[in-house]
């Protein structure tokens, strides 16, 4: 009885070690979808992927419209996409000046989008990602030419197709867009091997048979 004693206790650890480390693995706590000022913490989370660059240096200067494609990215506005109008708000030959509402939508589903953009108005701006409201606030500096970095990516394995900045009605309020980098590789999520799977169910076993003995008794 002693001996059986030991044993089950020793079980009773085991058993509780393993569920703890499978409730961890489990319910990691983390949101599916990022949404980042921190280029330094979007470049950790999305490092070893390949991502697509559309500088938009090849755009001739004038006026889009509302709507032009660059591949697999496109870039709608509430108002129009203005090229060349002002290149002293640029840190590059060719940014696109965004009036009104911006939209950039995917042919392809992404899971990491990044980019940088500028509001001379230094405005906050709510970003949507598939039309839904993220919460967050993205802020902006309020000096023309400088511009702030915006990342968004799911860490859970998922895609999206469309990010939405809010400009205001007509032209009474504009974005600056430039580098929009993008992947549609998904983030590897790491699930528990079957090693550890088989374990917590043994443990699991061992401590259904520890309750029945201890009611025959």
């Amino acid at each position: 009885m002693i001996l059986i004693r030991k044993m089950t206790g020793g079980l009773t650890v085991l058993v509780t070690v393993f569920i703890t480390v499978s409730l961890v693995a489990i319910s990691d706590g983390r949101a599916a979808l990022i949404v980042t000022q921190d280029e330094t913490i979007f470049n950790a989370a999305t490092a070893g992927r390949s991502f697509t660059l559309e500088s938009f240096d090849s755009v001739p200067d004038g006026n889009l419209g509302t709507s032009a494609s660059f591949g697999v990215v496109t870039v709608t506005s509430g108002f129009d996409i203005l090229t060349g109008i002002n290149p002293a708000a640029c840190l590059i030959p060719n940014c696109l000046v965004v009036r009104g509402d911006l939209t950039l939508s995917f042919s392809s589903p992404v899971s990491a989008v990044g980019f940088f953009i500028g509001d001379g108005d230094g405005n906050l701006s709510d970003v949507f990602v598939d039309g839904q409201d993220t919460g967050v606030d993205a802020s902006f500096p309020g000096n023309i030419g400088e511009f702030s970095f915006l990342g968004v990516f799911d860490d859970m394995g998922g895609s999206f197709t469309s990010i939405t900045l809010p400009g205001g009605i007509a032209s009474s309020g504009s974005f600056e867009l430039e580098n929009v980098s993008f992947t549609i590789e998904p983030i590897t999520v790491s699930v528990p091997e079957p090693g550890t799977l088989a374990l917590v169910s043994l443990g699991l076993l061992g401590l259904g048979s520890l309750r029945r003995r201890q009611r025959a008794r």
